[in-house]
């Protein structure tokens, strides 16, 4: 292993600890619970067709058996930690609750500690210094919704993982190796990326063709490359097609045609909430982005090559998500259909920090940065998401009126609301009585101090705008509580025990890869 893996490797296993550490309290919920669910089944029974429909997350295809919309990659990660759950429970059957928490986290935190082991190792082997790198990572793990998404078993942190190793990939080939070896790492990033969500292809399309035109002129070395490309690409395809086939009867159905009839939004009003929106803005839930926009202006006249892939790679997928009638991807923290693209914008973030080592107004900027990206994490994590946005809807609706739904773009399904449309999550996405950050802020001072449904509601978000009490409220109150998976840990000493052994065991070795690295010549 050389000094960079070694250190990287260091990296992965430290933040891996880290985030098992402060993980949540919530076993897989909604589309978490769906592509658990296909785990289970896999696991078990070696099938992919559920018990429980969830529509339109999860609904009948052809031969009227209930399937996931979603990917496979990410219920094929999670068939171990089933298999593990099997066994936790067979040795403390009492803490069979705990033990699906921790086996279904480890999924996303692993997920999240490779994708930083990666940005780490790249920035250092593009010629950042080994602060700036550390720096880069940390910000963007602490100052952006990636260390959110680690810490619950939804799918954007593979995402994330999985689409950063497709632009390495490709910023490999654009460096100048055009080797059969370097095909076949592109190839299978870009099978690898597709298979956790099929939108990505939008983005792997995108960025292959900006590779092409940045390789125009040495495309007599194409033919070893493009071979290798197939050779990658071809297992990934061939999972996806027949994914789809055993699914919905046919291998270029993807499931997502009733979501493809909501391409409708106008591109700004989908781009304005997916940046700036109160309950769903990038920036105000991941403000060391403002960092990788300011770095991409200097990567740009140093290495045009990464920004070009970058561009090429993200916009696509940010431009369809825009266009959605329901860009927001509620319930969940922030726009979480952007976390894709987090770690990929980190990539040209350590040279500007080794830029500005001198420039005192852009150090303080970064300080800033760093801790507003800190709180609102911190947030974030203080309670589970849904809590806060099952709250403030029937606030909301206590307060402003029941919707009328019958002309939803959204079918309710019976469920007397439409989850994300416009009619349930507009206050949740645009009023700042109802911001996520400030309700959290809210929920967690109050939950600290014990109080009951009388004392925090008299300082609740909305406060400053009703003297109205909106008591209907109350009862998702009394539900809410903080969302870390020691709380739940006093009856499962054993299971704890192994856990925290883990934690130690993982931070330890992480410490030893960082030392031998350092100490390597």
């Amino acid at each position: 292993m050389t000094r960079i893996g070694s250190q990287a490797a260091g990296v992965g296993l430290v933040v891996l600890a880290l985030v098992l550490l402060l993980t949540g309290r919530e076993p897989p919920r909604s589309d978490a619970g769906v592509v658990y669910d296909v785990a289970v089944q896999l696991a078990t029974h070696g099938s992919i067709a559920l018990d429980r429909e969830w529509p339109p997350m999860s609904h009948r295809g052809p031969d009227e058996r209930i399937y996931s919309l979603f990917a496979i990659a990410p219920s094929l990660a999670q068939v171990p930690g089933v298999w593990l759950r099997e066994g936790l429970d067979r040795l403390a059957p009492h803490a069979a609750a705990l033990s699906l928490v921790l086996t279904s986290h480890v999924v996303p935190a692993a997920s999240i500690a490779i994708a930083c082991a990666m940005l780490f190792a790249a920035v250092r082997r593009r010629g950042a210094s080994m602060s700036a790198a550390v720096l880069a990572t940390a910000l963007a793990l602490g100052a952006t919704q990636l260390f959110e998404y680690a810490r619950f078993p939804a799918n954007e942190a593979m995402q994330a993982m999985a689409f950063l190793g497709f632009v390495l990939a490709l910023l490999r080939i654009a460096d100048g190796d055009r080797t059969l070896r370097a095909g076949i790492w592109l190839g299978t990033w870009a099978g690898f990326a597709v298979n956790t969500k099929a939108v990505l292809l939008l983005g792997v399309i995108g960025g292959l063709i900006a590779l092409a035109v940045l390789s125009w002129r040495d495309r007599h070395k194409a033919v070893p490359l493009a071979f290798g490309i197939c050779l990658g690409t071809s297992p990934w395809a061939a999972l996806f097609l027949a994914y789809n086939a055993a699914r919905w009867g046919s291998p270029f159905d993807t499931g997502y045609g009733e979501s493809l009839m909501m391409m409708r939004e106008t591109l700004w009003a989908g781009l304005m909430g997916l940046l700036l929106s109160p309950g769903k803005g990038l920036l105000w839930f991941s403000p060391g982005v403002l960092l990788s926009f300011i770095a991409m202006r200097r990567a740009w006249r140093g290495d045009r090559a990464l920004v070009v892939l970058v561009v090429a790679s993200v916009v696509p997928v940010v431009l369809f998500y825009a266009r959605y009638l329901s860009w927001s991807g509620d319930y969940s923290w922030g726009p979480r259909y952007l976390t894709f693209a987090i770690p990929v914008l980190f990539l040209p973030v350590a040279h500007w920090l080794d830029s500005i080592r001198h420039k005192r107004s852009a150090r303080a900027l970064v300080a800033v940065v760093l801790c507003a990206g800190i709180v609102a994490q911190a947030l974030g994590s203080a309670v589970y998401w849904d809590q806060w946005i099952r709250l403030s809807r029937q606030a909301r609706i206590e307060w402003l009126g029941n919707p009328n739904r019958d002309g939803a773009a959204i079918d309710d399904h019976g469920r007397g609301n439409c989850d994300s449309c416009i009619e349930d999550m507009f206050g949740h996405q645009w009023l700042p009585a109802f911001s996520p950050l400030a309700g959290h802020w809210w929920l967690a001072r109050h939950l600290a101090a014990g109080d009951d449904w009388p004392a925090a509601a008299g300082d609740a978000p909305w406060s400053r705008y009703t003297t109205l009490r909106l008591d209907t409220a109350r009862d998702f109150y009394r539900k809410a509580r903080f969302d870390w998976w020691a709380l739940d840990a006093g009856e499962s000493g054993k299971l704890s025990g192994l856990y925290c052994a883990l934690i130690a065991l993982l931070a330890s070795a992480g410490a030893w890869l960082w030392r031998r690295g350092r100490d390597r010549p």
